[in-house]
């Protein structure tokens, strides 16, 4: 009978430990889990905080020259601040003025002979008349010491936003 009860105790105790190793387990992909979302959620900030609302307050304030400081060079090359100005007019005149720009994603991407950093932003736009329009950016800088800067826009089809440049 002795032996059957060390048995029992046997099975209890592995039956345990595989348990606690599970919680162990679970724990511990909750922890990089809730990690990395903060990390996101702070370089969300960082972005919305140094980049999209300096730019949004200078197309609110109608500073279309002060707005492109915050593109890219490559944008500049096919787009200037009377382009921007035309965009947001139409955009405007349609919905009212803009609110905010809110971002709702961002992730970094690469693409072959891709230089420097770059990411894919996704934002909504909240005008006065309560619209809400989706625009995605890619976002790019040369080395992790840079601004980040505004490269391409791009808007849903069905978007009454229309092609922009946003």
């Amino acid at each position: 009978m002795s032996g059957s009860n060390s048995d029992k105790s046997a099975s209890w105790r592995g039956l345990f430990g595989g348990c606690l190793v599970l919680i162990l387990l679970f724990g511990g992909i909750f922890y990089v889990f809730h990690y990395f979302s903060q990390k996101k959620a702070a370089e969300i900030q960082v972005l919305q905080t140094t980049l999209f609302t300096p730019y949004q307050v200078a197309i609110q304030s109608s500073d279309f020259e002060g707005a492109v400081s915050f593109r890219s060079s490559e944008w500049l090359k096919n787009n200037d601040h009377e382009s921007l100005a035309a965009a947001y007019r139409k955009a405007t005149d349609e919905h009212g003025a803009l609110k905010s720009i809110l971002i709702h994603s961002a992730n970094g991407f690469t693409e072959p002979g891709m230089e420097g950093q770059a990411m894919k932003v996704k934002t909504h736009f909240l005008f006065a008349d309560g619209w809400r329009g989706q625009v995605s950016y890619n976002i790019v800088r040369a080395t992790p010491n840079d601004d980040w800067k505004l490269d391409r826009s791009f808007t849903p089809m069905s978007s009454s936003l229309g092609e922009g440049p946003y």
